[in-house]
Parts: C-alpha cells; sequence; structure tokens
C-alpha cells in the first residue's frame, strides 16, 4: 500500500526549485587533501540531490534552477538527462 498516490496523468510528480552544483569527492582514501590527486564528480545541491533521489523511486521529476554555461553545468544537464530528470526550465 502507496503512502501517497500520485495522479499518473499529470506530466510532472515533483518540481524542485533551487541549486544544483558539483561536488568533488576525493578517491584515494587516507591521505590529506593536499595529497589526493583524483576526485569523482557528483551533481550537488540539496535540492538536486532530492530530484536525482525522488527520480531514482520511480517518479517523473522536473528542476528549475540555473547552471554555469560551460563544462560543468554541461555536466549538470547531462546527468540529469541521463536520469529523465526534465531540465527544460534549466537556464545557463
Amino acid at each position: 500500500m502507496a503512502l501517497i498516490e500520485f495522479d499518473q496523468n499529470k506530466p510532472m510528480d515533483i518540481v524542485l526549485i533551487g541549486r544544483a552544483a558539483i561536488d568533488f569527492n576525493p578517491n584515494e582514501i587516507h591521505r590529506t587533501l593536499d595529497k589526493v590527486r583524483t576526485f569523482t564528480m557528483y551533481v550537488g545541491g540539496s535540492p538536486a540531490n532530492i530530484a536525482v533521489g525522488v527520480n531514482k523511486l520511480g517518479k517523473k521529476v522536473g528542476f528549475i534552477g540555473a547552471v554555469s554555461d560551460d563544462q560543468f553545468g554541461d555536466f549538470i544537464i547531462n546527468f540529469f538527462n541521463d536520469r529523465g530528470i526534465d531540465t527544460t526550465q534549466i537556464v545557463c
């Protein structure tokens, strides 16, 4: 039994508004940050993380926000698009 019933006819179940950024996580453990040489990029920012999480639960998700007009912004938009998160309202 679902706790929340979503109307299947709506184009989106939830639309998040806010910050989308990039988190750089060190790949080398047991080193101080000044000694780390490799990092992995992930989408960051609370609204962006919620969008990804709700999307993983199988809901239709949209995002409203702004990203930089460079490869970092492209990374975020591509990350969302690859998961089926609507990016039509993200501006660069």
